[in-house]
């Protein structure tokens, strides 16, 4: 087995607080806030990412003399080489040696001293050593996010095949859960490596000018952070599956408009009343219809919005009422008394 690479730091020079003047020990008590949060984030995502790891772990060892000829196990080894590569390099007990270097040899001990103020700060190589490494873990972790996305689109292509799916439906969940373990560890960092960049710049100006171009070189420049899940919600929005690009407001130069050309349409031209010869009135004058009301189309200014079949004149009969319906009806006649009716007395 390979031994670890792991630097060891270098022995601590402790400066005591009175040397230092009162615009710096402000400087310093913001610097300590600053690897207090630091160090909560980091142990909390670190935790999380050891109970992953360990999952991983088990899948690993379950899996390998089946799966081991596979081109998708390869990236469970990758994966696996990275955590335990970010492991070895023990991110939170080095922001927390750095926060503990503040009130001296004997706070490593005894952890009560740390409910008091800071009575001691650490040398120039000291924050020296610590921004270096934070330096390289950002890099590391930014290579392992990389690996991570490669190898879930590879866990996804694998799933269109339907084989060992609840194998790699849970790889692809541990990709996806470590993935966004080490955008908050790398963004942990990125804050233990200002904080420290501050503290240089108030012990020794001179070495922290020296030393930018150098850890400017080792450390990456910061971009956006997108999620697995988010690159694969906006692949699944592209029809190539392509990451699309980013156009600037369109002004007129980039995009070539086309002409627009305006086609003239005729009006419509207004239909003639339809005349109905004389036998169609004497007939209908002879079934008692007639029509409600005559509509002849008028010239206004709203033709234009009218439809061709706006000047079609509807005509509804209506029936008159028949004479007979108006006289009252008659009385019925009274029946003769006859020689029966005279005897009852009706």
């Amino acid at each position: 087995m390979a031994a670890r690479r792991v630097v060891p730091p270098p022995p601590v020079a402790y400066l005591p607080k009175a040397s230092l003047d009162s615009a710096a020990q402000s400087d310093i008590n913001s610097v300590l806030k600053q690897l207090k949060t630091c160090t909560r984030r980091l142990q909390t995502a670190l935790a999380s990412h050891a109970l992953e790891m360990q999952v991983l772990e088990r899948l690993y060892y379950k899996g390998k003399n089946q799966h081991r000829t596979a081109l998708f196990w390869r990236n469970v080894t990758e994966i696996r080489r990275y955590g335990e590569r970010m492991a070895g390099m023990g991110l939170y007990g080095l922001a927390e040696r750095m926060r503990i270097s503040f009130w001296g040899e004997a706070a490593l001990q005894n952890t009560k001293l740390l409910k008091g103020s800071w009575s001691h700060s650490p040398d120039a190589k000291t924050v020296m050593f610590v921004m270096r490494r934070c330096s390289d873990a950002c890099s590391l972790l930014q290579k392992a996010r990389d690996r991570l996305s490669a190898a879930y689109h590879s866990f996804t292509l694998v799933m269109q095949t339907a084989a060992f799916l609840p194998l790699v439906l849970t790889l692809v969940a541990i990709t996806s859960r470590l993935d966004l373990l080490l955008v908050e560890v790398q963004s942990s960092m990125e804050v233990a490596q200002t904080a420290c960049r501050r503290l240089l710049q108030i012990l020794d100006p001179e070495m922290a000018d020296d030393s930018r171009h150098v850890i400017d070189h080792d450390f990456p420049r910061p971009r956006e952070r997108t999620s697995i899940k988010m690159q694969a919600a906006t692949e699944r929005n592209t029809p190539d599956g392509t990451l699309p690009l980013l156009v600037d407001e369109d002004v007129g130069s980039i995009l070539v408009r086309r002409s627009t050309t305006s086609v003239a349409r005729a009006s419509p031209e207004p239909k003639q009343d339809i005349v109905l010869p004389d036998d169609v009135s004497l007939l209908r004058e002879d079934l008692n219809m007639v029509p409600t009301a005559i509509v002849r189309p008028t010239n206004s200014a709203r033709e234009s919005h009218l439809s061709p079949t706006s000047n079609i004149v509807v005509q509804t009969p209506v029936k008159r009422k028949a004479e007979g319906d108006t006289q009252q009806k008659k009385a019925k006649k009274r029946k003769k008394r006859d020689e029966i009716d005279d005897i009852f007395g009706l």
